[in-house]
Protein backbone atom coordinates (compact mmCIF):
# COMPACT_ATOMS: atom_id res chain seq x y z
CA UNK A 1 0.00 0.00 0.00
CA UNK A 2 1.28 3.44 -0.95
CA UNK A 3 -0.22 6.39 0.98
CA UNK A 4 0.65 9.92 -0.09
CA UNK A 5 -0.90 12.83 1.81
CA UNK A 6 -0.48 16.58 1.24
CA UNK A 7 2.45 16.22 -1.13
CA UNK A 8 3.76 17.45 -4.47
CA UNK A 9 5.33 15.12 -7.02
CA UNK A 10 6.88 17.35 -9.65
CA UNK A 11 9.54 17.59 -12.35
CA UNK A 12 10.40 13.90 -12.63
CA UNK A 13 11.33 11.92 -15.73
CA UNK A 14 10.30 8.27 -16.00
CA UNK A 15 11.41 5.66 -18.49
CA UNK A 16 8.76 4.02 -20.61
CA UNK A 17 5.85 4.73 -18.21
CA UNK A 18 5.20 6.56 -14.95
CA UNK A 19 7.00 9.88 -14.84
CA UNK A 20 5.57 10.91 -11.44
CA UNK A 21 4.36 7.63 -9.89
CA UNK A 22 4.67 4.15 -11.41
CA UNK A 23 3.05 1.16 -9.70
CA UNK A 24 3.23 -2.29 -11.26
CA UNK A 25 2.18 -5.71 -10.12
CA UNK A 26 2.94 -8.53 -12.52
CA UNK A 27 2.42 -11.38 -10.06
CA UNK A 28 -0.42 -13.91 -10.03
CA UNK A 29 -3.80 -12.50 -8.96
CA UNK A 30 -4.62 -12.65 -5.24
CA UNK A 31 -7.67 -14.53 -3.94
CA UNK A 32 -9.65 -11.32 -3.33
CA UNK A 33 -9.14 -7.56 -3.39
CA UNK A 34 -6.28 -5.55 -4.81
CA UNK A 35 -2.73 -6.68 -4.26
CA UNK A 36 -1.42 -3.12 -4.43
CA UNK A 37 -3.30 0.04 -3.44
CA UNK A 38 -2.35 3.67 -4.03
CA UNK A 39 -4.06 6.30 -1.82
CA UNK A 40 -3.46 9.93 -2.81
CA UNK A 41 -5.04 12.75 -0.79
CA UNK A 42 -4.54 16.50 -1.17
CA UNK A 43 -1.65 15.92 -3.57
CA UNK A 44 -0.36 17.60 -6.75
CA UNK A 45 1.26 15.56 -9.52
CA UNK A 46 2.68 17.98 -12.08
CA UNK A 47 5.36 18.58 -14.71
CA UNK A 48 6.42 14.93 -14.95
CA UNK A 49 7.34 13.12 -18.18
CA UNK A 50 7.35 9.52 -19.41
CA UNK A 51 8.18 8.25 -22.88
CA UNK A 52 5.17 6.02 -23.50
CA UNK A 53 2.35 6.56 -21.00
CA UNK A 54 1.36 7.81 -17.58
CA UNK A 55 3.33 11.03 -17.44
CA UNK A 56 1.80 11.77 -14.02
CA UNK A 57 0.54 8.41 -12.72
CA UNK A 58 0.88 4.94 -14.24
CA UNK A 59 -0.76 1.80 -12.85
CA UNK A 60 0.24 -1.18 -14.94
CA UNK A 61 -0.21 -4.95 -14.76
CA UNK A 62 -1.86 -7.11 -12.14
CA UNK A 63 -4.53 -6.09 -9.68
CA UNK A 64 -3.89 -2.51 -8.53
CA UNK A 65 -6.42 -0.26 -6.82
CA UNK A 66 -6.18 3.50 -6.40
CA UNK A 67 -8.09 6.12 -4.43
CA UNK A 68 -7.58 9.79 -5.35
CA UNK A 69 -9.22 12.54 -3.27
CA UNK A 70 -8.44 16.25 -3.72
CA UNK A 71 -5.70 15.47 -6.22
CA UNK A 72 -4.54 17.69 -9.07
CA UNK A 73 -2.84 15.96 -12.00
CA UNK A 74 -1.75 18.68 -14.42
CA UNK A 75 1.08 19.63 -16.76
CA UNK A 76 2.39 16.08 -17.26
CA UNK A 77 3.32 14.55 -20.61
CA UNK A 78 3.67 11.16 -22.30
CA UNK A 79 2.70 9.71 -25.68
CA UNK A 80 -0.55 8.32 -24.20
CA UNK A 81 -2.29 8.99 -20.92
CA UNK A 82 -0.25 12.10 -20.26
CA UNK A 83 -1.95 12.52 -16.88
CA UNK A 84 -3.01 8.98 -15.93
CA UNK A 85 -2.35 5.61 -17.58
CA UNK A 86 -4.47 2.77 -16.29
CA UNK A 87 -3.32 -0.58 -17.61
CA UNK A 88 -4.21 -2.63 -14.53
CA UNK A 89 -7.24 -4.70 -13.57
CA UNK A 90 -8.07 -3.00 -10.25
CA UNK A 91 -10.53 -0.20 -9.52
CA UNK A 92 -9.43 3.43 -9.59
CA UNK A 93 -11.65 5.80 -7.58
CA UNK A 94 -11.32 9.55 -8.02
CA UNK A 95 -13.26 12.36 -6.36
CA UNK A 96 -12.93 16.09 -5.69
CA UNK A 97 -10.02 16.19 -8.15
CA UNK A 98 -8.72 17.94 -11.27
CA UNK A 99 -7.08 16.21 -14.22
CA UNK A 100 -6.11 18.61 -17.01
CA UNK A 101 -3.44 20.49 -18.95
CA UNK A 102 -1.64 17.21 -19.67
CA UNK A 103 -0.32 16.19 -23.09
CA UNK A 104 -0.54 12.65 -24.40
CA UNK A 105 -1.57 12.23 -28.03
CA UNK A 106 -5.20 11.15 -28.38
CA UNK A 107 -5.46 10.46 -24.61
CA UNK A 108 -3.97 13.57 -23.01
CA UNK A 109 -5.48 13.30 -19.53
CA UNK A 110 -6.67 9.74 -18.86
CA UNK A 111 -6.07 6.48 -20.68
CA UNK A 112 -8.32 3.84 -19.14
CA UNK A 113 -11.36 3.45 -16.86
CA UNK A 114 -12.02 5.24 -13.59
CA UNK A 115 -14.84 5.34 -11.05
CA UNK A 116 -15.97 8.85 -10.14
CA UNK A 117 -16.98 9.83 -6.61
CA UNK A 118 -18.28 13.15 -8.04
CA UNK A 119 -17.03 16.76 -8.07
CA UNK A 120 -14.17 16.12 -10.49
CA UNK A 121 -12.96 18.34 -13.31
CA UNK A 122 -11.51 16.67 -16.41
CA UNK A 123 -10.13 18.77 -19.23
CA UNK A 124 -10.29 16.00 -21.84
CA UNK A 125 -12.34 12.82 -21.70
CA UNK A 126 -10.74 11.42 -24.86
CA UNK A 127 -9.58 7.85 -24.10
CA UNK A 128 -11.27 7.79 -20.69
CA UNK A 129 -14.19 5.70 -19.49
CA UNK A 130 -15.85 7.20 -16.43
CA UNK A 131 -18.47 5.43 -14.32
CA UNK A 132 -19.80 5.99 -10.81
CA UNK A 133 -21.26 9.26 -9.55
CA UNK A 134 -20.76 11.89 -12.22
CA UNK A 135 -23.58 14.35 -11.47
CA UNK A 136 -21.29 17.26 -10.53
CA UNK A 137 -18.29 16.41 -12.73
CA UNK A 138 -17.27 19.02 -15.28
CA UNK A 139 -15.01 19.06 -18.29
CA UNK A 140 -13.10 21.63 -20.31
CA UNK A 141 -10.21 23.90 -19.43
CA UNK A 142 -9.88 24.32 -15.65
CA UNK A 143 -7.93 27.57 -16.22
CA UNK A 144 -5.17 26.58 -13.82
CA UNK A 145 -2.23 28.85 -13.20
CA UNK A 146 1.41 27.77 -13.23
CA UNK A 147 2.86 25.56 -10.52
CA UNK A 148 3.62 27.78 -7.48
CA UNK A 149 4.52 27.51 -3.81
CA UNK A 150 1.44 28.25 -1.71
CA UNK A 151 0.28 27.71 1.85
CA UNK A 152 0.05 23.95 2.15
CA UNK A 153 2.46 23.05 -0.67
CA UNK A 154 3.23 23.35 -4.36
CA UNK A 155 -0.02 23.74 -6.29
CA UNK A 156 -1.68 25.01 -9.46
CA UNK A 157 -3.85 27.91 -8.31
CA UNK A 158 -7.02 28.29 -10.36
CA UNK A 159 -7.35 31.53 -12.31
CA UNK A 160 -9.94 34.11 -11.22
CA UNK A 161 -12.44 32.85 -13.82
CA UNK A 162 -11.71 29.13 -13.33
CA UNK A 163 -14.78 26.87 -13.29
CA UNK A 164 -13.26 24.91 -10.36
CA UNK A 165 -13.50 27.85 -7.95
CA UNK A 166 -16.15 27.12 -5.30
CA UNK A 167 -17.39 24.13 -7.30
CA UNK A 168 -17.75 21.90 -4.21
CA UNK A 169 -20.32 23.37 -1.78
CA UNK A 170 -19.22 23.65 1.84
CA UNK A 171 -19.94 20.48 3.82
CA UNK A 172 -20.45 18.34 0.70
CA UNK A 173 -18.35 15.36 -0.47
CA UNK A 174 -15.62 15.54 2.21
Amino acid sequence: TLNILSSSITNNIGGVVGGGIFVTDAGPPPAAGARSTVNLTNTTISSNTANNGGGGLALQGGLIGANLNYVTIAGNSAEGGGGILLAASGTVNIKNSIVGDNTGGTTPDISGSIVSGDYNHFESLSGATISGTTTHNADGDALLGPLVEHVGGTVHMPGTTSPVLNSIPSGIND
